[in-house]
């Protein structure tokens, strides 16, 4: 038994049998149009996941490109602190030009020289990028200056301040307003005292030039003064021998006399002063390392 299909004839108000013919006709068409979209579906849709493969591929390199620009700024914030350090400490401390602001930002390129990146985000980082590698550049050529030059300190430190003991002994005065052990009156006293045996070895504290060797007739009796380069002067007073003549150069640690009793003295002592720029200063400070 054949399935036959049937169609309303409104004007007679009856259903009539759907000719064979007319309903292959009708299905042949249905059938070419589902083959079409059926076709285009299946043409586009490896297009479509692609398309959505390559999106989500986009998003997770954006992500990934914000986390290092993150990353980025926090070394660049990292720069700048060591910028400042230098225009702060280093610049001051070891007598180096500072680094100025000009040069510091200066000479780094912008937006225009990536011309090929559409991504905002993409050409600050690249721009970013630059900046921070031309700082490090700039920074390590900066910390080559600060090492050579910190060497040439310490050199001077080691050599020529006047640091350590000029003999060993007894403090028993120091620097300030004292009674005058002659008068009895308050009066200010420019160095510290050291008791040691009448001719214990008085030592240099420091490298330098002796620009004075003998006695004024000043109180000081036999004394003998260095300079030392930088504005440091040192003066070592009472003695009872001399052993250096003014013009010779000395290192630390060299004997320069003997200690004594000479000028304004009560006793067997060494008066030692260090003079800074012309200005007496506490020696106390300078006597912590020995020699």
């Amino acid at each position: 038994m054949l399935l036959r299909f049937y169609i309303l004839d409104e004007k007679n108000a009856l259903y009539k049998p759907l000719p064979y013919k007319t309903l292959i006709k009708k299905w042949a068409k249905i059938g070419a149009f589902i083959g079409v979209i059926t076709a285009i579906v299946i043409c586009l849709s490896p297009l479509d996941l692609e398309s959505l493969w390559l999106k989500k591929q986009y998003q997770h390199l954006e992500t990934v490109l914000q986390k290092q620009y993150h990353q980025l700024l926090q070394q660049s914030h990292q720069l700048t602190l060591l910028y400042e350090k230098d225009k702060r400490l280093y610049a001051p401390l070891l007598d180096l030009s500072p680094l100025t602001e000009a040069r510091w930002i200066g000479g780094i390129g912008g937006t225009q020289f990536y011309p090929n990146f559409t991504n905002p985000l993409a050409v600050e980082a690249l721009v970013r990028l630059d900046r921070v590698s031309k700082q490090i550049h700039l920074l390590k050529q900066r910390f080559s200056e600060v090492e050579q030059q910190s060497q040439l300190q310490l050199h001077l430190l080691q050599h020529t301040m006047p640091l350590g003991i000029p003999v060993w002994g007894r403090l028993t005065s120091g620097f300030g307003i004292r009674k005058d052990p002659f008068s009895g009156r308050w009066r200010p006293h420019y160095g510290v005292d050291i008791n040691a045996r009448y001719g214990t070895k008085v030592k240099a504290t420091g490298e330098g030039v002796v620009v004075f060797a003998g006695n004024k007739g000043n109180g000081y009796g036999l004394y003998i003064d260095i300079n030392h380069g930088n504005g440091f002067v040192t003066r070592y007073a009472h003695l009872s021998k001399i052993y250096v003549r003014p013009g010779q150069k000395v290192k630390r640690g060299q004997v320069i006399g003997a200690v004594g009793s000479s000028g304004y003295s009560t006793g067997a002592h060494l008066h030692y002063e260090i003079i800074k720029n012309g200005k007496k200063i506490n020696p106390i400070f300078y006597l912590g390392i020995g020699l």
